[in-house]
């Protein structure tokens, strides 16, 4: 089952992390509270998140994810580049690919 797409944010009324994609509307999902929008600010993804900091964590898994896709890609491009056996300059390198495509993202 694919992941509920981002963005994903903390509630209103805090202690649940929503997103306005609908979650997964498969017949495990209807009648689960998922899509109950009204009552908790969108579609459903975790609830009973005592800490203001854990539902922050909750909410940051899709940037997470493909900021992780993003240093893989980038990583695996800049492995190909000959002659760069200075991990500073393929540190930096690579640094610089990531943000330019955060950039472009956010």
């Amino acid at each position: 089952m694919p992941m509920t797409p981002g963005p994903w944010r903390i509630a209103k009324g805090g202690g649940c992390v929503v997103s306005d994609n609908p979650v997964n509307d498969g017949p495990r999902e209807r009648d689960t509270g998922h899509g109950d929008v009204e009552y908790y600010g969108g579609f459903l993804i975790c609830e009973s998140i005592l800490k203001k900091d854990d539902a922050l964590v909750i909410a940051s898994v899709p940037e997470l994810i493909d900021l992780a896709k993003i240093g893989y890609e980038v990583s695996i491009q800049t492995s190909m580049i000959r002659g760069m056996n200075d991990r500073v300059k393929v540190y930096q390198l690579r640094h610089r690919a990531i943000m330019e495509r955060l950039k472009l993202r956010f």
